[in-house]
């Protein structure tokens, strides 16, 4: 077994009860495991260790494991301390398999950051306060829980007032002017953190584009533009541009 059981708990029990809570995690774990750093096997042996050692005895009297929602609902006062338990092991499992730890920094490199985020909640902003910030066409952006960002350097802060009174402080570089995030502007909770500066935003696609009734309206067919993999070295390019 994965973890320790209390010597009174039946052999056969106590099998059953390890046998059913790591086919519980598997089938619970989702197929794809985005930027896990540990392997997934230790990650998994490591949460199913805890929860085994929570399990105590109580679980394995009944010898099988309760489903997620059989436990939120159980009662049973010898399966209520491990119903809990496993439910959060399992929530904890989940968590970390499908968060990504990313790096990124503004482009003079006077401030850097780490997170750890959700890759499924990337956002392309077609607000015209994003168009304007950015200078582009949209705006892609992480929202990410304030705890989980690890910052270094000392950004510089504007105060966006937005026309239903909501303010939003949007940070940068002083420096290179590189926009980092947005947040609130008193006690920061979430950071919108701009994927432009972000290491990995090559895996970060978007998942939801929101105010679309802004977008600039020749956006898709940037696809039937020729595409280079340069930039102004490219014979056409210097066929298109006047030299200076």
């Amino acid at each position: 077994m994965l973890a320790r059981y209390p010597t009174s708990t039946p052999v056969a029990a106590r099998q059953q009860c390890g046998a059913d809570f790591e086919d519980r995690c598997t089938r619970s774990r989702p197929t794809a495991a985005v930027g896990v750093e540990r392997p997934e096997a230790d990650l998994r042996q490591t949460i199913f260790s805890k929860a085994v050692v929570h399990c105590g005895t109580a679980v394995c009297r009944r010898g099988r494991l309760l489903s997620s929602e059989s436990c939120r609902s159980e009662q049973h006062p010898s399966t209520g301390g491990f119903a809990a338990s496993a439910v959060v092991c399992c929530n904890e499992l989940n968590r970390r398999i499908l968060t990504m730890r990313i790096t990124g920094q503004c482009h003079c490199g006077a401030i850097s950051f780490t997170a750890v985020v959700d890759p499924k909640r990337v956002i392309a902003c077609h607000c015209t306060d994003c168009q304007a910030f950015s200078g582009a066409p949209f705006r892609a952006v992480l929202p990410v829980p304030a705890d989980d960002v690890s910052l270094v350097g000392n950004p510089k802060q504007y105060v966006k007032v937005a026309a239903s009174g909501n303010r939003r402080a949007q940070a940068f570089c002083a420096e290179c002017g590189t926009q980092l995030y947005a947040t609130e502007p008193d006690i920061p909770k979430t950071l919108n953190i701009r994927l432009g500066c972000v290491n990995e935003r090559a895996k970060l696609p978007p998942t939801v584009q929101i105010w679309g009734n802004s977008e600039v309206p020749w956006l898709h067919s940037l696809s039937s533009i020729p595409m280079h993999s340069a930039g102004m070295s490219s014979p056409l390019m210097q066929m298109l541009v006047p030299p200076d």
